[in-house]
C-alpha cells in the first residue's frame, strides 16, 4: 500500500508578479483529476475531513493559509503541515485524514481521483481500522 507523499511543486518566482506553482500529471499528480473542491472560510482551529476513502486518492494544496493534516494509515499516523502553494500532499485510498486550519480564512485545494460517490467514504473510524 502506498503511503502519503509530500510533494514539492515546481515554483517560478517573479519579483514583479509573484509566484507561480505548477502541478503536472505524472510529475506531481499521480492520478487523473476527475473532481476538485476548495475549502474556504475556515476559522483557526476548525476541523474538516475526519474520514477515509475506499478507492479515491486525494491531492491537497494550501493555496493560502496554513493547514495541518493528520493522516492515519497502515504505517501509523503522520502529521503534515501545508503552509505554501509550492508543496502538496498526495494521499492514497484507505488513509484517514483530519484537516485543521491553523489560520483564519485559508484556502485549501483538494483534487480527487474520482467523482463524488458517498459509498466511497468511510466515516466510522472503527470500520476504517477494521479495513486496514
Amino acid at each position: 500500500m502506498t503511503p502519503p507523499v509530500l510533494i514539492t511543486l515546481q515554483t517560478v518566482p517573479d519579483d514583479a508578479r509573484g509566484f507561480l506553482s505548477i502541478a503536472q500529471m505524472d510529475s506531481h499528480l499521480p492520478f487523473v483529476v476527475k473532481r476538485y473542491f476548495t475549502m474556504t472560510g475556515m476559522h483557526k482551529g476548525m476541523v474538516r475531513g475526519n474520514h477515509a476513502h475506499r478507492a479515491q486518492s486525494q491531492f491537497f494544496n494550501a493555496l493560502n493559509g496554513v493547514f495541518e493534516l493528520v493522516v492515519e494509515g497502515h504505517m501509523g499516523m503522520q502529521t503534515f503541515k501545508l503552509d505554501h502553494p509550492g508543496q502538496a500532499l498526495n494521499v492514497p485510498p484507505l488513509h484517514w485524514v483530519t484537516i485543521t486550519s491553523l489560520e483564519d480564512n485559508g484556502i485549501l485545494l483538494v483534487c480527487a481521483s474520482d467523482l463524488y460517490d458517498s459509498s466511497d467514504y468511510i466515516c466510522d473510524h472503527t470500520e476504517f481500522k477494521t479495513l486496514l
